[in-house]
């Protein structure tokens, strides 16, 4: 509940804080991914408070799904932590497409609780197009996904023939 809230909240901050230093010490990209895995706790952070408060009010359809988008925000923001351990290792090609696999996976969070926002205030067509953009960013977190094993497994050329389709 709101414990859990403050609790990852005060990790983000953590991250904020790593990323200023990073940053400060001229990684500027690498920081960026130390400030996504801070901006994805945040989410976390707020939809676990969003949870509560639907539990509080009986509303458990709707705290499931924020309970779901925590959960792809604490994923997002370990997508974030890979990439910025890959540029700090000078894998910058796969560092870019953990980040964005990571971007995906927030992305795919915010627009499924978004969905459910809208289903509850009986917006059904904004809820349908929130529920097809939660969809294509799951598509292209698996792609990104692919990308990133690939460069992993040490085929760059190909892996980024795989996160090019992730972009479209």
């Amino acid at each position: 509940g709101y414990r859990q809230a403050a609790a990852t909240l005060e990790q983000a901050a953590v991250q904020w804080k790593i990323a200023a230093q990073t940053t400060a010490a001229g990684k500027e990209r690498e920081g960026i991914s130390w400030e996504l895995k801070g901006q994805s706790l945040q989410a976390k952070a707020d939809y676990e408070a969003k949870a509560a408060e639907a539990t509080e009010s009986g509303k458990k359809p709707l705290a499931a799904v924020y309970r779901q988008a925590a959960a792809n925000s604490e994923k997002a923001a370990d997508q974030f932590k890979q990439s910025a351990l890959a540029k700090a290792a000078g894998k910058e090609s796969e560092g870019i497409s953990s980040g964005n696999e990571g971007k995906s996976l927030q992305a795919k969070a915010d627009y499924e609780a978004k969905e459910a926002e809208a289903r509850e205030i009986g917006k059904k067509g904004l809820a349908e197009g929130y529920l097809k953009a939660a969809a294509t960013s799951e598509k292209a977190e698996a792609q990104w996904k692919m990308a990133t094993q690939t460069i992993i497994a040490g085929k760059e050329s190909e892996g980024t023939a795989w996160g090019l389709k992730g972009q479209s």
